[in-house]
Order: structure tokens, then sequence, then C-alpha cells
């Protein structure tokens, strides 16, 4: 899915979701990562959607981020109740959804100036 939006050199926003890969304006990303718009990706090393802990979050969570979007790959897969409630406990919105989705979401809420970082998981198993 191609996205269209306008480009701004100071951010990184997502330009094409495919199955194996998602391309931002700052480069083209093969493998899972996390998104801060004024930073640009980041590494976010998982196996399976049952390995995602609050401790691996803790380096996005310690940005306080309004919203914190999961793109969980091609199909929508939610992280255990446990960890969604943890997240919560810490003030911060959780918002799962496919990667197409996360990335129409994120470059939304990044024109709307709001605090939010995302994560896309790809290859990642349940």
């Amino acid at each position: 899915m191609q996205l269209h939006l306008q480009q701004s050199a100071h951010q990184h926003l997502v330009q094409k979701v495919e199955a194996t890969q998602i391309r931002l304006n700052s480069g083209l990303q093969t493998a899972s990562f996390w998104l801060c718009p004024n930073r640009g990706p980041k590494p976010f090393v998982l196996s399976g959607l049952s390995d995602l802990t609050v401790e691996l979050l803790d380096p996005v969570l310690a940005d306080q981020p309004d919203i914190l979007l999961l793109g969980t790959g091609e199909r929508l897969r939610f992280p255990s109740a446990e960890l969604r409630a943890r997240i919560l406990a810490k003030r911060v919105g959780l918002e799962v959804m496919d990667n197409a989705a996360a990335a129409r979401t994120f470059n939304v809420l990044v024109g709307e100036h709001r605090h939010v970082q995302a994560i896309f998981l790809l290859g990642v198993l349940a």
C-alpha cells in the first residue's frame, strides 16, 4: 500500500507498507523497528509476539508517548492482556493494529503534532 503525504525533512514518516518491508522517507526497513518521528527508526528485536514484555518496551515508554502504536504485521494480533494493562498503568495509550493501519495512523498523528511512537513488527510470529 502506497501512502502519499507531504514530505518533511525533519520528521520520519511511512511512505509504503508491504508484507516484508516498510519504506520510510528516511529509508527502507526490512526487520522489526521502533519509530519515533523526530529520531527515526531503531531496531526492535523480537522473535514472537508472546515474547513482548514491558521491559522490552522500557526504552519506548521512557519517552512517555501519549500513544504507542503496535503494528503486528499483515494481520491484527494482540499482545497479552497483562502487557496491555501494564502499558496503560504507565499512562500510555496503546493501539494495536496491522502494519498498514498503524502506518496510516502514525502519519496522521505526526501531522497533528501528537506525541506518538510506533513499533512495526516484520517477520514476527504469533
